[in-house]
């Protein structure tokens, strides 16, 4: 088993070495062993890293992910981290539904042939679509 320095691991995720000591002080990774001062790391950390960045790029905050490795330690993790994913879904579904309807009004804003910014406000306002030239 093969130990790696701040700077190995920094290079083989492209994160910064500053993120990693970010991670440890946020206890969202396990704290490496030292020897004579010098953080390593070994394959069992790198693989707990390669976890936490797959869930921060999933959408989860550094809070959850807290949560997630505190639940480790008592209960199964992956039955609270399968809750936590139906939240995100969830989150995400109701976001998705906001962005279509946004888009829509944009869609209508865009093609909006009213003469005037009162006209398309009046029409606005009595939920009626502004008349396309």
């Amino acid at each position: 088993m093969k130990d790696f320095g701040i700077g190995e691991v920094a290079a083989r995720t492209g994160l910064a070495t500053s993120a990693i000591r970010y991670y440890e002080r946020m206890c969202i990774v396990p704290k490496p062993y030292r020897l004579n001062g010098r953080r390593l790391y070994d394959d069992k950390w790198m693989n707990a890293l390669g976890f936490t960045m797959l869930v921060l790029d999933a959408g989860f905050s550094i809070r959850e992910i807290q949560k997630i490795t505190q639940a480790q330690k008592t209960d199964a993790p992956s039955a609270f981290l399968n809750r936590l994913a139906d939240q995100k879904m969830n989150q995400l579904d109701e976001q998705i539904k906001q962005i279509e309807q946004t888009k829509t009004l944009l869609k209508m804003v865009s093609s909006c042939g009213c003469n005037s910014i009162e006209q398309c406000g009046e029409l606005a306002l009595n939920k009626t679509i502004c008349a396309v030239t």
